[in-house]
């Protein structure tokens, strides 16, 4: 087992929850309140800039090795893709060895995200926070978790624990700024879309917590208009068989044109583009070649991108199949009050009809944080990490104190009394 950090009231005062997504990244801070009854405690959670410069909570999961050293992340990543070693997207995967190239990668993204939670949070010293990270919920594999673990631990973070992305989903809906909770005491689902699964997490007072993935992560709809949009242009896609080195880059550039879109009203148009003069690197022989090409993106409104994905992919109606299979097959019989969306990608306009009419349940009872759903895991693992740190602590200080109350011949009289 990994070495974690003890949650110690003489030393911690802070809980630091970060989503390490597989298509973008987010990061909270919690106080821990120590001295405060559980009826008492505020258990306030403040999201973190790790874009400073642009005041921006979650970044894009990419990453870049400059050639001249040192590491880019988020959205800066991109704007040196003239002047790189490689820029990798999407690169988080269940981890296999420690040494392999994608879990070497894992860690030096983690290393450079605790670094931007440590510049942009100036009250966190070395020894007075506790942190706490998400794993995908279909990670169940000891070994992985383990792994996992170790591999944070080897990035500098002075990890608490992991939890899954829907245990720290469902704590943060039940909190009294989401309220959810009535719906999951009845029955309900947590739904949560990432970039490269989708998972389920039945919950209610009388049952189990019930969890089931499917790979259909959002990545399916970045993949279809690269495909269909961006490789339709006959010149990008000359470019990128002699030069496959930049497909992540242009997958970026779909994903922010996704994003773009699914952000705007369903009846109006959504129209980008860019050149490759963005994404070549200046001494690559291609340079004069292809700098030049314009890709150009448009949509007339967003039933025009979805008939795009469906037919291309037919993800909707993948998605639909698996509400059905976790319905029928998962959960068989149990009644579903609520649904609460989860993931950046679970605001597109189609995900809430489609649940809505799939599960028979109205429209009205599939909720969204209101806020930013990119947020949830990240808010809902900082809340869960506190409470963690408050409670092993009190059952540290009452198995200490055990023996005393044993051996105490006035209180067992006092039982006795009652007895």
């Amino acid at each position: 087992m990994a070495n974690l950090i003890i949650p110690d009231k003489t030393r911690h005062s802070y809980i630091v929850g970060i989503d390490y997504g597989h298509g973008e990244t987010s990061a909270a801070i919690c106080a821990i309140e120590w001295d405060k009854d559980a009826g008492q405690r505020e258990t306030n959670v403040l999201d973190i800039d790790l874009d400073m410069a642009a005041r921006k909570k979650v970044i894009t999961s990419a990453i870049c090795h400059v050639s001249k050293g040192g590491i880019l992340i988020g959205d800066e990543a991109f704007e040196h893709m003239t002047d790189n070693n490689g820029i990798r997207i999407c690169f988080k995967q269940k981890p296999h060895s420690i040494d392999g190239d994608a879990e070497r990668l894992m860690i030096d993204y983690m290393k450079a995200v605790y670094h931007r939670i440590r510049e942009s949070q100036e009250v966190l010293t070395d020894t007075n926070h506790i942190v706490y990270i998400a794993r995908p919920s279909g990670w169940t594999d000891e070994d992985a978790k383990e792994m996992y673990r170790q591999m944070a631990i080897q990035a500098g973070i002075p990890l608490g624990g992991l939890t899954s992305e829907s245990r720290a989903a469902i704590f943060y809906a039940k909190s009294p700024s989401v309220g959810f909770t009535k719906e999951i005491s009845k029955g309900a689902i947590v739904f949560d879309l990432g970039s490269s699964t989708l998972d389920f997490t039945y919950l209610s007072d009388t049952d189990k917590p019930i969890d089931y993935g499917y790979n259909l992560g959002a990545s399916i709809i970045d993949n279809a208009i690269l495909e269909n949009i961006i490789l339709k242009n006959e010149d990008v896609c000359d470019f990128l068989d002699k030069y496959p080195c930049y497909r992540d880059a242009l997958k970026f550039k779909a994903r922010k044109f996704k994003e773009d879109a699914y952000s705007r009203n369903e009846d109006s148009k959504t129209v980008g583009g860019f050149t490759l003069e963005n994404i070549i690197a200046e001494n690559e022989s291609s340079y004069n070649d292809y700098a030049d090409t314009y890709v150009k993106l448009r949509i007339t409104n967003l039933s025009e991108l979805n008939s795009i994905v469906n037919s291309s992919t037919h993800y909707m109606d993948e998605l639909k199949e698996a509400l059905i299979d976790f319905k029928i097959n998962r959960i068989p019989g149990k009644k579903i009050n609520g649904v609460f969306l989860t993931g950046g990608a679970s605001r597109m306009n189609f995900i809430r009809p489609l649940i809505a009419e799939t599960l028979e349940i109205d429209k009205d009872n599939v909720k969204i944080d209101s806020d930013n759903p990119s947020l949830t895991i990240s808010r809902g693992i900082a809340l869960l990490g506190a409470t963690d740190a408050i409670t092993s602590v009190l059952v540290s200080e009452l198995k200490s104190e055990l023996p005393s109350l044993i051996n105490n011949d006035s209180m067992l009289a006092k039982l006795r009394v009652e007895l």
